[in-house]
């Protein structure tokens, strides 16, 4: 027969669980081991008594959320969590405009959509076909764009109340 004093140990291991899946990546095994534990808990504190049952029943239905989910919160910052969670992504890696510093020569140029822009689409420059991405929703084929952007290797253009050819 279990003591109350082994139900605490029982409970602190499967919290502690919950903490653990947390740090690694186990698929879920440890979320199950702990659920068995807090069920555990649950069921033999009931048989010691049902004020003892209903009291851990409580303790692991606020104190559970209030551990798994502090963790999610500190484990990231501690020198363990730094090394076993990816860091978000600087603004160089995600904006890759950079890597073509060619499309910043459209910037103000004007130009007929060739394709409809929806929203993207192809825009036409002397002959050369470079791809663009609308700011403001559908651009029918045909109309007239000027180029505000250029963004992660493709132009941003808006549609030009201008319909003039570009010159």
């Amino acid at each position: 027969m279990l003591s109350a004093s082994m139900l605490v140990i029982l409970l602190t291991i499967g919290l502690a669980m919950l903490v653990v899946e947390d740090v690694l990546p186990t698929g879920g095994a440890f979320v199950l081991m702990a659920a068995g534990c807090l069920i555990a808990v649950v069921y033999f504190g009931f048989t010691l008594s049902n004020e003892l049952g209903w009291r851990y029943l409580f303790v692991e239905l606020v104190v559970g959320p209030v551990v798994y989910f502090t963790s999610m919160f500190v484990v990231p910052r501690t020198p363990l969590g730094r090394r076993a969670y990816l860091r978000p992504p600087d603004s160089e890696e995600v904006d890759v405009s950079h890597a073509c510093p060619r499309l910043d020569r459209y910037l103000g140029l004007r130009s007929r959509a060739i394709t409809p822009m929806k929203p993207l689409g192809l825009v036409d420059f002397d002959g050369r076909r470079v791809e663009a991405i609308s700011e403001q929703g559908l651009i029918e084929a045909g109309s007239m764009v000027v180029v505000v952007g250029a963004r992660s290797g493709r132009l941003i253009v808006r549609a030009s109340e201008d319909p003039t050819l570009p010159g």
